[in-house]
């Protein structure tokens, strides 16, 4: 491959069975390998290896940073998006947002892209864990992912969702 010119690969530190294991179980059975990435680095110092897999805290993350040229944060960050917001903060000293203002700026960005034809369950599909962990996130994740208030409510699906949350915030 690198005599066709490629010298960046992002490789999967984890092995699938395939026929075996649901993609589920694929995600946390087999073991990550992140020492055959190491391994790669180390052969291949031409070459730019990229780690996937498994980063899944911010602590993990900077650790991996350390010893590879890059990182692959891919379900973590579908699962919980505010971590993006974390590590824009903590490595790149950007003042922390609050959940709240990434919701917000979210909605702007969802007012432009649905003039541009793409789907309100697109946009908040990827939204939907912007509340893990904090209370209520439940609520914040039907209100997001209900069909009929997408379609009816729109961009401001998200501005709706957020007052829910701070109805029931402000009621505890």
């Amino acid at each position: 491959m690198r005599d066709s010119g490629c010298t960046t690969f992002i490789v999967h530190a984890r092995n699938a069975i395939l026929g075996k294991l649901s993609p589920r179980d694929n995600r946390r059975i087999p073991p990550l390998k992140y020492d055959y990435v190491y391994r790669l680095q180390n052969d291949f110092p031409d070459l730019i290896f990229i780690l996937n897999g498994g980063l899944d805290s911010f602590d993990l993350i900077s650790k991996e940073m350390q010893q590879n040229r890059g990182v692959m944060i891919g379900r973590a960050a579908y699962n919980n998006p505010y971590i993006l917001s974390e590590i824009e903060h903590k490595w790149f000293g950007e003042p922390l947002k609050s959940r709240y203002t990434v919701a917000s700026q979210m909605e702007d960005y969802a007012s432009v892209q649905v003039t541009k034809g793409v789907r309100m369950s697109s946009i908040t599909k990827c939204m939907l864990g912007l509340f893990k962990s904090q209370p209520n996130a439940k609520q914040w994740r039907q209100i997001l992912s209900d069909h009929s208030k997408l379609t009816k409510l729109g961009p401001a699906a998200i501005s709706y969702a957020l007052s829910k949350l701070e109805q029931v915030n402000n009621s505890s």
